[in-house]
């Protein structure tokens, strides 16, 4: 196994005797980064990624997994390696063609949640949390959907609660509302984010366990009104060489990531085999979560999660491969329903000065004077 994972490219650290622009950072940046350029070529190396893909197929299939004392995230195989399509709409995917996407969708209602947030900072003299979900759904087959943004405000001892937990509680309770006004035979909300949760492992117990609760409730409560939830996003992950390399087999400088191997294996439209995900979050909460990977386009790969309980109906892997790539169409490359509701979501800059503005004159005060001296030095000279 490979120890050296990381190329640490640096100059020698000089202490300047004089005073330098600050715009000289990234000119330094640029030099290094041309300076260093069979760095960047070694690291897209496309023979790494044939090395991957050899091993990938040689031996993944059978492979043997020992979990009792998992520290890590790897990919156990459901269904036999290759790649599975969805012949019917492939003209659609090489025409683009959104008016056919829109027939091929009628069956469907599709809705989809993303949140942002916004906070006067540690150097803001009141103290406030914005969180603002935004949403999007359609329902094809009756032509009928809606897309708006539901913010809440907290006010006063913000540090004593968990922003965190606090989000989550109020994305998943518009995610419920939002799942209420889907029809069809099939009904699918899309999130932007994974469901494995391995981001959580530096978290403490408590809070993580709190978090789980939370989206298994969410979890099983679409499920119970034939809503499938779906953690649509794009991934840097390395789970398959990690796994590989879980079980034993020398992956070397092939270690290299999940969307990298799949954009080579892979056609446009289709997707990877199943896998169900282990991590020690989800073992330690006895959440199950399953996942595959989704060609978009070139070089375009996505990871979809989902609860493995779903995997209970016969058809419900080729309704989800469906129902993405065809959301795909409509958003250009990426679900239409998706790029709406974070349209509906974000705060931009001019929003958030607007925002403090706003809690100024009601303060009846300056904007500055909302925050601190350090953080206003930041926005002027000293010279």
């Amino acid at each position: 196994m490979d120890k050296n994972k990381v190329r640490k490219i640096s100059l020698p650290i000089e202490i300047n005797k004089s005073f330098e622009d600050p715009l000289f950072t990234k000119a330094k940046i640029v030099n290094m980064i041309f300076s260093y350029s069979q760095e960047f070529i070694v690291e897209k190396d496309i023979s790494r990624i044939k090395k991957l893909e050899k091993i990938y197929y040689e031996e993944m299939e059978g492979i043997k997994l020992s979990i009792d004392d998992l520290k890590t995230s790897i990919l156990k195989p459901m269904e036999k390696l290759g790649s599975y399509s969805i012949p019917s709409i492939s003209n659609i995917l090489e025409g683009h063609s959104i008016k056919e996407a829109n027939k091929w969708l009628g069956e469907y209602g599709i809705g989809a949640y993303d949140s942002s947030w916004h906070r006067g900072g540690a150097h803001f003299l009141a103290d406030y949390l914005i969180f603002n979900t935004g949403y999007f759904y359609y329902n094809y087959g009756v032509n009928e959907g809606g897309s708006g943004s539901h913010p809440i405000i907290l006010l006063g001892r913000i540090d004593d609660m968990d922003p965190d937990l606090e989000g989550k509680r109020h994305e998943t309770s518009v995610g419920i509302k939002l799942s209420e006004r889907l029809f069809g035979k099939h009904k699918v909300l899309l999130m932007d984010e994974s469901m494995n949760y391995i981001y959580t492992i530096k978290w403490s117990k408590d809070k993580r366990m709190s978090l789980i609760n939370i989206m298994k409730e969410f979890f099983d409560k679409l499920i119970s009104h034939g809503v499938v939830p779906l953690g649509v996003f794009y991934t840097r992950a390395r789970d398959i060489a990690r796994t590989l390399e879980y079980a034993g087999y020398n992956v070397g400088d092939a270690y290299i990531q999940d969307k990298h191997l799949f954009n080579q294996v892979l056609k446009n439209g289709e997707r990877s085999p199943v896998f169900k995900v282990i991590n020690p979050i989800l073992q330690e909460t006895n959440l199950d979560i399953s996942c595959f990977y989704l060609k978009l386009g070139p070089t375009n790969v996505v990871r979809i999660e989902f609860p493995s309980k779903i995997l209970s109906d016969k058809g419900v892997i080729q309704m989800i491969h469906k129902a993405v790539l065809l959301q795909s169409v409509l958003g250009g490359g990426y679900p239409y329903a998706m790029t709406r509701a974070h349209e509906m979501s974000v705060l931009s800059v001019n929003d958030r000065m607007d925002i403090d503005a706003s809690i100024a004159k009601i303060l009846n005060i300056p904007l500055e004077y909302l925050y601190s001296r350090k953080q206003v030095s930041k926005w002027r000279s000293i010279a």
